[in-house]
């Protein structure tokens, strides 16, 4: 089953750096909440430091845009 659900509003982090792409990260407000699956799911960020992926290194999240 596929679902398509608009994004309403993007919230950019403040520090952004377009040049250096630093902090590259932004919030989507979706236009009604998601349905969890075993195929649909939030993305879990680490929960301690220990966990934490350096600074530095390039970290990628992907979806189908259809």
């Amino acid at each position: 089953m596929q679902e398509t659900i608009n994004v309403i509003n993007i919230t950019y982090h403040e520090n952004y750096n377009n040049e250096t792409v630093e902090n590259d990260v932004a919030l989507l407000k979706l236009e009604w909440p998601i349905t969890a699956s075993d195929q649909v799911n939030k993305v879990c960020l680490p929960e301690n430091r220990r966990d934490q992926i350096p600074s530095g290194i390039s970290c990628y999240i992907t979806g189908k845009v259809a």
